[in-house]
């Protein structure tokens, strides 16, 4: 049988009741078990501070004389038998005890309340005793010798102490159980009085449940007025009759606000721009699902309410440009505004074209000149960073490229024109020449290293460009490749390279790719290792929750790279020394063209290094 609503509601109540007394009884009964517990101890620490004050004197002369004799006053200090002192040495050993005989008890050096004493500090603990099988409260106190701050042993006074549940159980029971014989008194009030009310209820209930079927009836009976009335009751009869009409007529209009609705929400996602709509407060109306990835919105429909347009989105700027809509103050002609917003999202910058426009109702009057007035104000942002990262890149390429290859051209050219006007004049100096030809021919070479490396990288950014095939390749053997590539360079400045590998270590990779990727890195290190150094050429398998990888690493001795310049090394042109590059023939490309071969075996490069310490740079790529 299904509940009423005025069942629930009991329930609900008799839920949130038990849950208030429990909410208020749990958190009480533990602040009075704590409250009890600390007042025992503060009683407990008063009593034995004074029989201690009583007995220091002998207690000091007792120690001192290290007698293995329980001495006879100790049981004359406390009249009440739930106290029980103890007397320790400062080896942990029990001297004497009122309840049982020390010979029998353990060493009590470890005890918590001993060690805390032994350092001269007051010690105390709450536990299960060993020897008595009871719980205790135990306050521990240094004794020291006389006119000496030397510990020579430790004063300590327990009591027993019953839990705190036993000492309010019989009082407790019987005010439960009187609380319990008025909730259900008032449970059953509250039963029988709404029961009385959901039979009414129920009736009408009855009318709404015929859904569909409402205006089949209407047609059976040839008029609403004609219908059976369910109810007797003369309250309800003409409520029931207002029932049936509004029911039909709810039904007509919910069919095409669904409609609508469906329709409305299928175009808003299959946006790729982020919408919002806000009412004349700013409160969100409509968002859709563009806007609640974009500023995480976890709202699970997109016409539930999100907040304001702050609240949702964070953003100042959006809110800005929603007041300006309303208020007809936006720079743009008419009440639309139009503007480029920044947000950064993930470490990452977005930039958003922003258009803003009021929307009007078609009912709504202005209450004094009778003119349509903004109910709200609608937000479209589109995302355009890929097309100003695109510009960019497109801008910086071109001036890079220009900027690296103005000055050999340059050279080239001056030095062509001497030699043109040394033949002219026939004042030609043969060393000069040969030294003109050198200097051309080495700015040429710089071109032509350029165009390789531009050519490099065009190649490994097209997806569909020709790569060698992935095969299975031995990491030792694409090692002595490389390392036989720079040979001429290391061995003109005497540096050692040493490979560590695993024996038969390989993997599945673009072995030219790869090569290409170290000869690249080894040269870097080559030329920023002073001489007579040495290179770590490296390969490990590093795991990782998910996957393993192939970590290949280039270890150099070189002065290091300052850490504002980590994160871009693997920019295009991008030089930490721009004149030590250049002037060992570098294109500024080697580490971007390491960066995609790398991201063509959907691994990643990376750097570290510190000023000073030499530099680490390394090929993580994941093994399938």
């Amino acid at each position: 049988m299904k509940k009423t609503v005025f069942g629930l509601s009991l329930e609900v109540l008799a839920v949130s009741l038990a849950g208030i007394i429990a909410f208020i009884m749990v958190p009480a009964f533990f602040f009075m078990n704590s409250l009890y517990y600390d007042l025992n101890r503060r009683n407990l620490t008063e009593t034995a501070k004074a029989i201690f004050l009583l007995s220091s004197d002998d207690l000091a002369d007792y120690f001192s004389d290290n007698s293995s004799r329980p001495p006879g006053w100790i049981n004359k200090l406390v009249t009440d038998t739930d106290y029980r002192i103890t007397l320790i040495g400062i080896d942990g050993k029990v001297r004497a005890d009122t309840h049982l005989d020390p010979r029998l008890m353990d060493n009590h050096q470890d005890r918590p309340e001993v060690r805390e004493a032994l350092l001269g500090r007051p010690g105390e603990a709450r536990r299960q005793s060993e020897s008595i099988n009871e719980e205790q409260l135990y306050i521990a106190l240094s004794v020291k010798a006389h006119n000496s701050p030397q510990t020579i042993g430790v004063f300590r006074l327990s009591k027993t102490i019953p839990s705190f549940g036993r000492r309010i159980y019989t009082a407790a029971v019987p005010f439960m159980t009187l609380v319990f014989i008025v909730a259900a008194a008032a449970f059953a009030a509250i039963y029988f009085f709404s029961r009385s009310l959901s039979r009414a209820v129920s009736r009408l209930v009855s009318i709404m449940q015929a859904g569909d079927n409402i205006t089949k009836i209407a047609a059976d009976h040839g008029s609403l007025e004609k219908l059976p009335l369910i109810t007797e009751t003369q309250e309800f009869t003409r409520l029931e009759i207002a029932m049936f009409d509004m029911a039909a007529e709810l039904r007509n209009q919910n069919e095409q606000a669904v409609i609508e609705q469906k329709r409305l929400e299928a175009i808003l996602n299959g946006m790729t721009e982020a919408v919002f709509a806000a009412d004349s407060r700013l409160n969100l109306i409509l968002i859709n699902n563009k806007a609640r990835l974009l500023f995480e919105i976890n709202n699970e429909n997109n016409r539930v309410p999100a907040g304001t347009i702050l609240e949702a989105t964070g953003s100042i700027e959006l809110e800005d440009a929603a007041k300006k809509v309303l208020s007809g103050s936006s720079k743009t002609p008419g009440t639309t505004y139009e503007f480029e917003m920044k947000w950064y999202r993930g470490g990452k910058r977005l930039v958003f074209q922003v258009y803003a426009a009021p929307f009007v109702k078609a009912d709504a009057v202005h209450e004094k000149n009778n003119e349509g007035f903004p109910e709200g104000v609608i937000i479209v942002l589109n995302d355009v960073t890929r097309l100003q990262q695109l510009e960019q890149v497109r801008q910086d390429f071109a001036a890079n490229v220009s900027h690296e290859l103005r000055t050999p051209i340059q050279i080239v050219k001056g030095f062509a024109e001497i030699i043109s006007d040394s033949l002219e004049h026939g004042t030609e100096n043969k060393e000069q020449l040969v030294h003109c030809i050198e200097l051309i021919t080495k700015n040429i070479r710089t071109m032509e290293n350029l165009t390789h490396d531009l050519l490099t990288l065009v190649s490994l950014e097209d997806e569909n460009g020709q790569r060698p095939d992935m095969t299975n390749n031995t990491i030792n053997t694409i090692f002595e490749e490389a390392v036989q590539s720079v040979q001429f360079l290391q061995e003109k400045k005497n540096i050692k390279i040493i490979q560590l590998c695993p024996p038969g270590l390989s993997a599945n990779l673009h072995g030219p790719l790869i090569i290409q990727a170290l000869v690249n890195l080894l040269d870097n290190a080559i030329q920023y290792t002073p001489e007579g150094g040495m290179i770590r050429l490296n390969a490990a398998v590093a795991k990782t929750e998910d996957k393993n990888e192939l970590v290949l690493s280039v270890i150099d001795e070189g002065s290091g790279i300052p850490a504002e310049h980590l994160d871009r090394l693997f920019e295009r042109f991008y030089r930490v020394d721009k004149a030590r590059s250049r002037n060992a023939g570098g294109t500024g490309l080697g580490l971007a063209i390491v960066r995609h071969i790398a991201l063509a075996h959907n691994g990643i490069a990376e750097a570290e290094s510190h000023a000073g310490e030499g530099s680490v740079f390394s090929l993580r790529i994941p093994l399938v």
